[in-house]
């Protein structure tokens, strides 16, 4: 018998009985078991992984929510002692058809500002139905004039909206 070009008698016992039981038996069978500690940090591996994963599926409310806001500016800066104003700015609807609106006021900061005060005042559909007042602002006049219930309710939400928006976002 040849076993890998070395002949039988050429090998020693040992080897010759340990290359014919595992050629015999074939190759080991399962997974070797782990020890204690091993299966505890698999645990905790596992635990962990499990514990990400929920939080990743929480997500976060809608994408108009005040919480997706980010406020710029504030504390101190190192070269004066005096306090900067904070500015929120966000982006959704309101943003976006300020900035296209085209007005020389409408720069990207205070338009982020108006959509960080309607995220806070306006309900989503709200946002949307406002931002189409961008493009025809006569359409404003009519809800205003209208005596329909749901475009009183609007109007006087957008008016309350835009009264808040002057007021904090005058700065911008």
């Amino acid at each position: 018998m040849r076993l890998l070009g070395w002949r039988k008698h050429e090998l020693n016992g040992a080897a010759i009985s340990g290359i014919l039981s595992a050629a015999e038996n074939g190759p080991p069978r399962g997974k070797p078991r782990r020890s204690g500690h091993e299966a505890m940090m698999m645990m905790r591996i596992s635990v962990a992984f499990v514990a990400v994963l929920g939080l990743a599926a929480c997500g976060g409310g809608s994408r108009y929510a005040s919480s997706n806001a980010v406020v710029y500016g504030g504390g101190y800066t190192a070269s004066s002692s005096t306090p900067q104003t904070v500015v929120k700015f966000a982006n959704g609807p309101i943003q976006k058809a300020c900035e296209a609106d085209g007005r020389k006021s409408a720069s990207r900061a205070r338009c982020g500002c108006v959509q960080a005060v309607a995220d806070e005042s306006l309900s989503s559909s709200d946002q949307r139905r406002g931002a189409k007042m961008f493009r025809d602002p006569h359409q404003l006049q009519e809800i205003r004039q209208s005596d329909n219930s749901e475009n009183e309710r609007f109007w006087l939400a957008w008016k309350a909206f835009g009264q808040t928006a002057a007021a904090f976002c005058n700065g911008t």
